[in-house]
Formats: C-alpha cells, sequence, structure tokens
C-alpha cells in the first residue's frame, strides 16, 4: 500500500492575527488533498482553531518555543513544509528554517517577507511583494490570491445596479483601531439616504464607540457580529469599504466595487498593488482617518454607475478565485520532479 505523502501547515489564528490565514490555508489543505496529500497542521494553543482544524487534517500544537517545535516538527516527518504566517506575528529566524528545511524535500512560505526566505525553497507571495528578500524559488502575483472557490459561482453572482445606496463596512476579526464606528460617523455628512451594513469579527472591543455613533447615525444601519455567511452580505451591498487583507480578496472576487483603508501597515504594499490593477479605490493608512475623504469617495462610487462597473469587471477579472488551485499544481509539480531526481 502506497504511504500518501505528508504537507505540515504552520499557521495561526487569533484576535491580533485575525482568522484570513487559517480560512485560506483550510481551502488549500482540500485542493492537496485532492492529489494525494495527508494533512496537518501545526498552531500555538487555541481550543477553537484546534476543533476547526482538526476536521480537515491531523492539528498538533505548538507551546511557541524554537527546540521544542522543531521537534515536534521533526517526529510530524512531513514531506513538505508550508508556513502561511506574517514575520511580525512569527518569533522564529533563520536558525528555526534552517534546521525545518532538513526535515523535509520542499519548504515553502506564503506572503512571508524576512531575510530568512534564503532558506526556504519555494516563496509564494500575493498581497506582499518580495521586496530585497526572495526563495530558491519565488513566485508573486496576484494570480495566487487565495480566496475560497464559493466565492464564485454564477448563479450568484454579483449584480451591480445603477441606482445604488447600499453599503457595507468591513475592518477585520479584530478592527483593532476602532475604524469601523468612525467610518460610520462620516457617513452623517451624505444627505442621500444610505442602508449601511456593518460585519464585525469576534474580536471586536469597541462596543461603546459604536453604540453612540448608532445612535446618532442618520441612515438605517445594521450590524452583524461573527457571521458564518459573509458572502451573502457582501452580494447585497453595491459598496464596501474594507481593510487590506484577505476579506478585500473575497470582495474583489465578487466584484464588490470596494474602498480600501488599511488597518495597519502591512496592509499598505497589498492596497497599492490593487489600486495599481485599477481594480479598487485606496485610501491607504493613516491611523487618523479623514472623514471628509471617505463620506466623499462613497459618494462619488454610490453616485457613479460606470466606475462602479468598471471596477466590477476589472477585479472579477484579476481575482479570479483560482489561486488556490495554481498554488496547489506549483506545489504538486514540485515535489514530483523531486520525486523523479531521486529515483
Amino acid at each position: 500500500m502506497q504511504v500518501k505523502p505528508v504537507i505540515l501547515i504552520r499557521t495561526d489564528g487569533d484576535n491580533k492575527i485575525g482568522m484570513g490565514h487559517i480560512y485560506r490555508t483550510i481551502s488549500l489543505s482540500q485542493e492537496l488533498k485532492k492529489h494525494g496529500f495527508k494533512i496537518h497542521f501545526l498552531i500555538s494553543k487555541n481550543d477553537i482553531l484546534f476543533k476547526k482544524l482538526q476536521k480537515h487534517g491531523k492539528c498538533h500544537i505548538s507551546n511557541n518555543n524554537e527546540i521544542t517545535e522543531i521537534d515536534k516538527i521533526k517526529k510530524i516527518n512531513p514531506d513538505i513544509i508550508i508556513i502561511d504566517i506574517l514575520k511580525k506575528f512569527f518569533s522564529f529566524g533563520s536558525r528555526y528554517m534552517k534546521k525545518i528545511q532538513k526535515f523535509c524535500k520542499l519548504l515553502i512560505t506564503i506572503d512571508y517577507v524576512a531575510k530568512e526566505l534564503q532558506h526556504v525553497d519555494i516563496a509564494i507571495h500575493s498581497l506582499f511583494g518580495p521586496k530585497q528578500y526572495t526563495a530558491k524559488k519565488t513566485f508573486f502575483d496576484l494570480k495566487y490570491a487565495m480566496v475560497r472557490k464559493d466565492f464564485f459561482q454564477k448563479s450568484n453572482s454579483f449584480k451591480i445596479t445603477k441606482q445604488a445606496n447600499t453599503v457595507l463596512i468591513l475592518q477585520g476579526g479584530a478592527d483593532t483601531r476602532c475604524f469601523s464606528p468612525k467610518i460610520l460617523k462620516s457617513f452623517n455628512t451624505i444627505k442621500k439616504s444610505l442602508k449601511i451594513t456593518i460585519v464585525l469579527g469576534p474580536a471586536f472591543e469597541c462596543w461603546d464607540e459604536l453604540d453612540k455613533q448608532l445612535r446618532i447615525s442618520k441612515h438605517k444601519t445594521t450590524v452583524f457580529h461573527n457571521v458564518t455567511n459573509i458572502k451573502k452580505i457582501m452580494l447585497d451591498n453595491q459598496v464596501a469599504v474594507t481593510a487590506g487583507g484577505n476579506t478585500m480578496l473575497e470582495l474583489l472576487s465578487l466584484g464588490v466595487p470596494s474602498i480600501v483603508i488599511c488597518a495597519e501597515k502591512h496592509e499598505v504594499e497589498a492596497a497599492k498593488l490593487i489600486q495599481k490593477k485599477g481594480i479598487a479605490i485606496n485610501l491607504g493608512y493613516n491611523p487618523i482617518l479623514n472623514e471628509e475623504k471617505i463620506s466623499d469617495t462613497v459618494l462619488t462610487l454610490l453616485d457613479n454607475f460606470k466606475l462602479r462597473k468598471k471596477l466590477t469587471m476589472k477585479s472579477r477579472k484579476v481575482i479570479d478565485t483560482k489561486g488556490i488551485e495554481r498554488i496547489s499544481n506549483l506545489i504538486l509539480n514540485n515535489y514530483n520532479l523531486i520525486k523523479k531526481t531521486e529515483s
């Protein structure tokens, strides 16, 4: 009986990091299973995440000690290791990468930018470019954007309307800078009657400020917290004001005209990239929001049907939801190449 090759995915998600890496690696794991790989996950201690990932592979817990984590990886004995976590949330460096690279046939990183890429076999970048650091093989393009395939179905794709007054506010799982209430506040200068939807993640904490802005808001506003069907809500709105992470890519894959307000500095590069591609409006990063600029941009986009239609058509072409399939095929092809040279 042929033994299935093992892939270990090192990732994480919590109130600070968000959940984008978890959801996209789950989707990637499902695609890799089709090619006959056995999936293992390695995460920091988190009971909720553990239960979620156990449904898609065998999950292991790290105590975030470099030596013990390296030992754990050695015991798992993976053929391929994939690291999908931003460098700013990952404390291990070159020594760690150099060690674990010896335990596997392929060491792969996704959207990871740091000098230790020199020890990595394949670096895949969709949101964040390689800059001065590269792996042995480096791939960078929005075609590798990891959007779940269920976000692209012709039967219920986004329908743009000439008259528009629906706006969706999405600022990530934590909204650590409390942007959602401030964005809502900025809409009070808009005389046009709006229907606003705010989606908040599980780690949102600015309830007092949000309640205050809801009381004085001049528009009908609906708030959802920790939703399970975000796609349906996205499809019900003509304009979205979003942060610059994976949620942004999901909106663009559906074709929802989007305005990006970067919640963190590390989102700036991705926001500039989608602006360059002409598939969204980028308002950049600033801890102090320019409320007038936000309201003016939202109103302009709502009133400009041609611009919304143009953004919808272009964003669907650029973010085509085949990124996970491309990454899976890239991994399989490189793994088979190594197996061929070994035989």
